[in-house]
């Protein structure tokens, strides 16, 4: 099982664009290979309005999984593959520098 997080922003003129300023999104990958995990996220992510741009996380899950990922973890065996996806607000937020 892989786990990639990217950090994403939201395709112009998508339903997503005025609604978030961006968002994390946590995949869960039933494969051992990188390549073939990152290849099936991408065109998750893609699919969903999303643009990737960065990758903050790539891993191989080891036996000590963290509470949270457990039940992704469990879709991901089932399903092949889960995502989590976190967003934040479009509007500017307090600590954010806009001029």
């Amino acid at each position: 099982m892989i786990y990639i997080k990217y950090r994403v922003q939201a395709k112009p003129k998508s339903r997503n664009f005025l609604k978030y300023g961006g968002a994390y999104i946590g995949c869960w990958i039933k494969t051992r290979s990188k390549k073939v995990a990152q290849e099936r996220a991408s065109n998750y992510i893609a699919k969903n309005d999303w643009v990737i741009e960065i990758c903050q996380d790539i891993r191989l899950l080891g036996a000590n999984i963290s509470n949270q990922s457990k039940k992704y973890v469990k879709k991901a065996k089932l399903e092949g593959q889960a995502f989590a996806i976190f967003t934040w607000p479009s509007t500017p937020q307090r600590k954010d520098k806009i001029h």
